[in-house]
Formats: structure tokens, C-alpha cells, sequence
């Protein structure tokens, strides 16, 4: 009983991280691109 709850528990963390993930995706890509823009203009 407490093995198949722990499992379910572990399921639902990893669908809330993809939902998360698909949410901010665009966000997240801005942020990437962000940080290496400047670090390329850092180093220039």
C-alpha cells in the first residue's frame, strides 16, 4: 500500500514538472537566450 502510494506521489511531481515545462517553455527559451546574448556580449 505505502509502495503504491510513494509511486503515485512520484508520478504526479513528474506531470506537475512537464505541465510546468510546457506552461513556461517560451519563457524559459527567452531566459536562455537572454543569458547567452550576454554572455557573448560580455566577452566581446
Amino acid at each position: 500500500m505505502d509502495e503504491d502510494i510513494a509511486i503515485i506521489n512520484q508520478n504526479t511531481k513528474i506531470s506537475l514538472i512537464k505541465n510546468f515545462f510546457k506552461k513556461n517553455i517560451n519563457k524559459i527559451i527567452i531566459l536562455i537566450l537572454n543569458i547567452n546574448c550576454i554572455t557573448i556580449l560580455f566577452y566581446f
